[in-house]
């Protein structure tokens, strides 16, 4: 696969992921804060959905800011989704934390594989070469 095809394949992983913990948050955090609301004495629904909203925005925010401007400093943004990933994973969120997983390693390598070669033949020219150097240097040792 090609650079922009890892880049693609990743913004759609980050995004689904990105949708699904916005779904599980607020089913989650819904029934938690409803069932706060039922066990305490004179909590107003306001302050609950309040709660329950802050909570929401808390965990979904980083991911989609990290994502907004995913182009620069690729390898952090990559090792960011990786921690979203095990925080997901933690509040027992897989598919996100699968998504955010896959899509960390992506984004690393895409950044770490641009400069890298870009056919077989360059590694085989490179090592035919480094293994004539190696021959040539033990004839010059022996012929001495």
């Amino acid at each position: 696969m090609s650079m922009n095809t890892d880049l693609i394949i990743g913004k759609i992983a980050i995004w689904i992921g990105i949708v699904v913990q916005i779904c599980y948050n607020v089913v989650i955090v819904s029934m938690t804060t409803f069932i706060f609301f039922i066990n305490t004495e004179g909590a107003s629904p306001e302050i609950a959905v309040l709660i329950a909203l802050v909570i929401i925005l808390i965990l979904t925010l980083p991911p989609i800011l990290t994502v907004i401007n995913l182009e620069n400093k690729m390898e952090v943004k990559g090792t960011l989704f990786i921690v979203y990933a095990i925080v997901a994973f933690c509040m027992f969120n897989y598919l996100s934390s699968i998504l955010w997983v896959v899509c960390g390693i992506f984004l690393i390598w895409t950044k770490y594989s641009k400069g890298g070669s870009t056919g077989k033949n360059e590694n085989e020219k490179v090592e035919i070469e480094s293994t004539e150097n190696q021959f040539e240097s033990k004839d010059k040792t022996t012929k001495e």
